[in-house]
């Protein structure tokens, strides 16, 4: 996944393991939009950005 490709809601996105592979937790968007940017850090922390997803103006989706 890259900046401008088009998602839809529900799209898994990826997934978040710890460090032993025992907890897999799905991404999934939660939206439709387009890919403003991707965070590719090996490591996230809770609360940090993985996918910026840009919608219509007031909030609305884009082409659900």
């Amino acid at each position: 996944m890259n900046a401008g490709d088009w998602i839809k809601k529900g799209q898994l996105l990826g997934s978040i393991t710890d460090p032993f592979g025992e907890s897999d937790f799905k991404v999934t968007a939660p939206s439709s939009g387009f890919v403003v940017s991707v965070n590719r850090m090996p490591v996230v922390n809770m609360g940090d950005a993985i996918i910026h997803v840009a919608r219509k103006s007031g909030g609305q989706p884009v082409g659900d």
